[in-house]
């Protein structure tokens, strides 16, 4: 069997990749092995999950479909190996294979620990091993599993000595339903040797058609009972229908067991299977023959309109145990129509501003004629104030369209309502009844009668009154056809369809196909635009449900997307779509078809053609596994876009509160999130020091963010540096004589909500906290405000540590975002925690008054000492931070101080500087300023003297942030904290926020 041939050689597999592992790491490419031991250590974790195809299987004709691509499965070879597997048993072999895992795993973390320049290892999405893990994963549905499809073999139905009791519950029944007091009933079995029955009489299902269990039946024979299922009753109407007019299966052929002639046939046991296309592939559905019935027998469920055929029912018992029960939360026909037969679906809606129904008919009508198409139809909901056209039709419900007609330049469609039992009014919009039996007495097998609940409308009335049209296609039509699997990785996804860098993606390539021969591209629902250079390609994206909830949208909402741009020669992913390359639709729903109108592959001249294909989604941040199915006339291969580069960090983020600070020019910019980026260099790289500080070149981005000056004297406190003079000189990283050698290239990609414009920007730093940032600070810059994805990226970036600041356009623009930084080097993320973090804090308010004697200036003029001034008492060694700032005219605010621990709301204590001159700060002018600490020379001592110098902001600046005293250990005594301008006599309000690893003792000497 294939299955057992590929489980050995992924034995194989797994040996030769663990003894390769061992040679490179003997031979010190360290990141080679450890990549190898984990790929090796993945390889046997599969095939302890995957040990039930060691062996061959008993009962098998056929292997679980899994899509492969060139980097996949297809490369194993047909032959077995590792014979003397089989000479252990299953659970001797669990055990050698646990072990051998745990092996190859602990190298990779020893090599991992001891190596920090060791590249992560991606996780390969097509891999064959990948693929079997998504769809293995996804045959779970609620409490239910459902494997892959197997052909079952004909004595799993053979009658013995008792009936088949489905040892799963029965699918739970409706409200409504047990409202008209429904059971389960099993229907009676003719005995060989007796005329009647069994179970007839006794509890069981009684008129039921036993001979004609397989007798085909018109679309218009099936009905809906009391179950809310109307788009999968649909779905067998027209899939019946289409039987009948083309001599077709598809609404049986799901169904088992079956007869030599590949009919269905009654199951002697009462067991039965249903191969329904579920979650990207073909699964086993096993139930049994119970049915919901009234309390006289009568099917309360799908059945024929005489009662006598009971497949309806079976399919719909199938379909809705995987749904999670009869209490239907409801779909729509082509989704279901794919479970069934699995043609390809299609929704196109009606209210969409860009459909055209002349050009829709012209599809449809073509490919329903050659039977390469069904159609059903839904409607929306009708409101209060309804048009009399809406009257007789049911709001959210869906109906089978039995025949499309075109018949003097008028088109029309035949609809049949599902319902068993009639609505009591003839629709509105239905045409008259003579002309509707005279244009259906006029089609070829068609009597002029329509059953009950069948009426006819035009084309142009079902188009304005109706919400959808759903399509189904037979896969059949297209030469060539691939499926992939995959799992969503949760990411805390956004709702910004231009945010896309994270998301799975993938190149797709067409390549010429010599066995199509000229118009290859042409077929029966191909866009009649398309031209004898061009053909389609149809990508089917399936999210794959796991249960009952997942089937509708939450409250948190769950959509998908399919994005397809032309490629461009692309050797990585996406981050950004320009604004011209076409991005597609979020939908709320299980399936979405992306129809691609692609240049032709020719096999001289154009050559391929390739496309980048984004599967999008925005919703919960779990896990989700989907497949993605593509259809052409074309040959075709999808391979996955790696990274950009191969070490990349993720977090996660938010701008609440405080750390929504806005763009640089507001003082509350250094709020914002801020994160120490260190990116190492290459392996082969050494330091010339070992300072982790950037080396600081060529400004690489064109946005210019300006304050003003730096003004520097000799005089006074003005010779220590801080945070708010220019960055140390980092050390160069040099590699074979040559610092270019060494530098990295990175990307920095940020996402968010849609409606936030954000900007990142990586600045020369030691990865401390910045306050401001000027044109020269910038390494990398995103660029100007973009809403929802801030990009920037460069290829020559020193390595050292930096300070990654993100931020919103305005103060207070709130939401989370996702950080996601990629390099061609290791990297490190952290984040900077907000100045004063975890100390206590204390806000003192003032100002500079000439009137008051307070606006002393620098310490040339003279009148240092009176400026506003400030006792510190400290009891034991602690660490000191002072931040000064200005405070604009907008801003006046009364003279007050505020205490607490830092993140606090704090304590009032009451005036501290007596201001009664507030407000005389301008936006035009903002004065230089300083902020420095002296130590008493006589602890307790009065105003005069200030001591020696322990702590100073540096030079003065007018930086929009203020000026601030760094971080700086002090011991126990007193202190005098000064705020000055650089001029004398200027004025202006200010605050300070001073910062203490204690409770703080601060006391006005002078303002």
């Amino acid at each position: 069997m294939a299955a057992t041939r590929i489980w050995h050689d992924k034995l194989q597999q797994a040996t030769d990749t663990a003894t390769q592992a061992t040679k490179l790491e003997f031979n010190r490419a360290y990141s080679e092995a450890f990549e190898a031991y984990v790929r090796a250590g993945q390889l046997y974790l599969w095939l302890v999950r995957n040990l039930h195809d060691r062996s061959p299987p008993q009962k098998s004709d056929s292997d679980a479909h899994v899509g492969t691509s060139k980097d996949g499965a297809a490369l194993l070879s047909s032959s077995f190996r590792s014979s003397l597997s089989l000479e252990l048993s299953d659970a001797e072999m669990r055990d050698r294979l646990k072990r051998s895992a745990a092996k190859v795993m602990q190298r990779a973390e020893k090599i991992k620990s001891a190596r920090n320049d060791v590249r992560p290892v991606d996780r390969h999405a097509l891999s064959f091993e990948e693929q079997s893990n998504a769809l293995a994963a996804s045959a779970r549905i609620g409490r239910l599993a459902f494997p892959t499809w197997t052909d079952p073999a004909d004595d799993e139905f053979d009658a013995g000595p008792g009936i088949y009791l489905d040892s799963d519950p029965q699918p739970a029944l409706s409200p409504t339903q047990l409202e008209n007091r429904a059971s389960y009933r099993r229907p009676g079995r003719r005995r060989r040797d007796q005329g009647a029955a069994e179970g007839e009489g006794n509890g069981g299902i009684g008129g039921l058609d036993a001979d004609g269990f397989g007798r085909p039946l018109r679309g218009s024979d099936i009905v809906q009972d009391v179950v809310t299922d109307c788009s999968f009753v649909a779905a067998l109407e027209v899939a019946a229908e289409h039987d009948r007019r083309w001599r077709t299966r598809l609404a049986t052929a799901a169904l088992f067991p079956k007869d030599p002639t590949g009919s269905i046939r009654p199951s002697p046991n009462g067991k039965y299977m249903a191969r329904l296309t579920i979650n990207g592939t073909a699964r086993r559905v096993t139930f049994d023959d119970s049915l919901p019935c009234y309390p006289d027998g009568t099917l309360m469920c799908a059945t024929s309109r005489t009662g006598q055929q009971t497949w309806p029912a079976l399919l719909e018992k199938a379909y809705l145990k995987v749904m999670g029960g009869y209490d239907f939360l409801g779909s729509n026909s082509s989704i279901d129509l794919h479970a069934l037969t699995g043609w390809i679906p299609e929704h196109v809606f009606l209210r969409h501003a860009g459909f055209q129904r002349e050009k829709m008919w012209c599809r449809i009508s073509e490919a329903w004629s050659k039977g390469e198409c069904m159609v059903t139809t839904g409607t929306g909901h009708f409101g209060e104030q309804a048009s009399p056209a809406y009257e007789g039709l049911v709001p959210s419900h869906d109906y089978a369209v039995l025949a499309l007609i075109e018949r003097s330049g008028r088109r029309y469609a035949l609809l049949m309502n599902p319902w068993s039992r009639p609505i009591g009014k003839r629709p509105g919009l239905a045409v008259p009844l003579d002309e509707e039996r005279a244009i259906l007495a006029a089609q070829a097998g068609h009597d002029g009668q329509t059953s009950d609940g069948g009426f006819l409308v035009t084309w142009d009335d079902l188009c304005s009154h109706f919400d959808s049209i759903y399509l189904n296609w037979n896969p059949e039509r297209f030469r060539h056809q691939l499926s992939i699997h995959s799992t969503w990785k949760g990411t805390g996804a956004t709702a910004n369809p231009q945010s896309v860098g994270q998301n799975p993606q993938f190149r797709l390539s067409l390549e010429p196909d010599e066995k199509a021969g000229a118009g290859a591209g042409a077929g029966i629902g191909i866009d009649a635009t398309s031209t004898t250079d061009e053909t389609e390609v149809w990508l089917l994206l399936v999210r794959h449900i796991e249960g009952k909830q997942s089937l509708a949208p939450d409250g948190e909402g769950n959509y998908m997307a399919l994005h397809v741009f032309e490629h461009e020669d692309r050797q990585h992913r996406v981050y950004k779509p320009r604004e011209s390359r076409r991005l597609g639709s979020y939908v709320d729903g299980t399936h979405n078809l992306v129809r691609v109108k692609a240049r032709a592959p020719t096999s001289s001249g154009a050559g391929s053609t390739a496309y980048t294909v984004i599967v999008s989604r925005h919703g919960p941040s779990s896990n989700v596994s989907y497949s993605l199915s593509a259809y052409s006339s074309a040959r075709m291969s999808l391979r996955e876009l790696p990274h950009a580069h191969p070490y990349h960090e993720k977090v996660s983020g938010s701008w609440s509160g405080r750390s929504a600070g806005g763009n640089v020019t507001h003082p509350t910019f250094m709020n914002n999130p801020q994160y120490a980026i260190t990116i190492s260099p290459p392996p082969s790289s050494s330091s010339s020091s070992s300072s982790s500080a950037a080396a600081k070149p060529a400004v690489l981005c064109s946005t210019a963010i300006g304050t003003g000056p730096l003004v520097t004297t000799s005089a006074g406190p003005l010779t220590s540096s801080s945070s708010s003079s220019s960055p140390s000189t980092p050390a160069t990283v040099e590699r074979g004589g040559s610092a270019e050698a060494a530098k990295s290239s990175l990307l920095v990609l940020v996402e968010s909500a849609r409606s936030l414009p954000i900007q990142a920007q990586l600045v020369w730093s030691s990865g401390s906290r910045i306050s401001h940032c000027v044109e020269g600070d910038l390494a990398l810059s995103s660029g100007i405000y973009s809403h929802g994805i801030a990009v920037g990226e460069s290829t020559s970036v020193q390595p050292g540590t930096y300070t990654l600041v993100v931020s919103t356009f305005q103060p207070g623009q709130v939401g989370p975002f996702v950080l996601s930084v990629e390099c061609s080097t290791p990297i490190r993320i952290q984040p900077i925690p907000q100045e004063g973090a975890g100390m206590y804090a204390r806000t003192i308010r003032g100002g500079w008054s000439k009137a008051r004697g307070t606006a002393g200036g620098p310490p040339s003029s003279g009148a240092y000492e009176a400026n506003p001034r400030y006792r510190l008492t400290v009891s034991r060694p602690s660490t000191f931070l002072a931040r000064l700032k200005t405070v604009p005219v907008q801003q006046r605010l009364d003279a007050t101080a505020t205490t607490g621990h830092s993140g606090g709301d704090g304590d009032k204590l009451g005036p501290v500087d007596g201001g009664d001159e507030a407000g005389r700060t301008s936006e035009r002018f903002r004065p230089y300023i300083n902020l420095s600490l002296f130590r008493l020379v006589e602890p307790g001592g009065g105003g005069g003297g200030l001591g020696r110098e322990v702590a100073t902001s540096g030079p003065y600046v007018d930086h929009v942030c203020g000026t601030a005293i760094e971080a700086t250990r002090i011991p126990e005594g007193e202190y005098v904290l000064v705020a000055s301008t650089y001029t004398k006599g200027s004025e202006a309000d200010f605050t300070i926020d001073v910062y203490l690893d204690r409770p703080i003792e601060l006391v006005q000497i002078h303002a």
